[in-house]
């Protein structure tokens, strides 16, 4: 069995480092959550309409970046059925819903994870 490494210095050093890392990015995204809901409040002044933007809509299709074997079994399950509507809700809920709300939640998560891991000692 291996050593436990806890109160090792480097050990500890690079724990805060990551945690801190891990806080900063998810202010980021609270800033780029922030940004998102500025553009389309100004959109929706010039528009009239509130403009829906959406993670699938901002790229390719996501079937550009998943391997065939998953691809085919996401269309066409033979088994796992279970597995699969999970999945498949995930990925249209996380697609499908509205960029502001998939950054603001992570960025909550990275937030929160960063303080749980002790990223703001001191």
């Amino acid at each position: 069995m291996a050593e436990s490494t806890d109160g090792h210095p480097v050990t500890e050093l690079i724990k805060e480092k990551l945690a801190y890392g891990v806080f900063i990015v998810g202010l980021w995204l609270f800033g780029g959550t922030l940004l998102i809901l500025a553009a389309q409040f100004i959109l929706y002044l010039k528009r009239g309409a509130w403009p829906y933007w959406a993670l699938a809509s901002l790229g390719n299709s996501i079937d550009s970046y998943i391997p065939s074997p998953v691809h085919a079994w996401l269309l066409y399950p033979k088994d796992w059925h279970g597995l699969h509507q999970v999945i498949m809700f995930s990925l249209v809920y996380v697609l499908l819903s509205p960029l502001a709300l998939d950054t603001f939640i992570l960025a909550f998560i990275l937030v929160w994870a960063g303080i749980k891991m002790g990223g703001l000692k001191d």
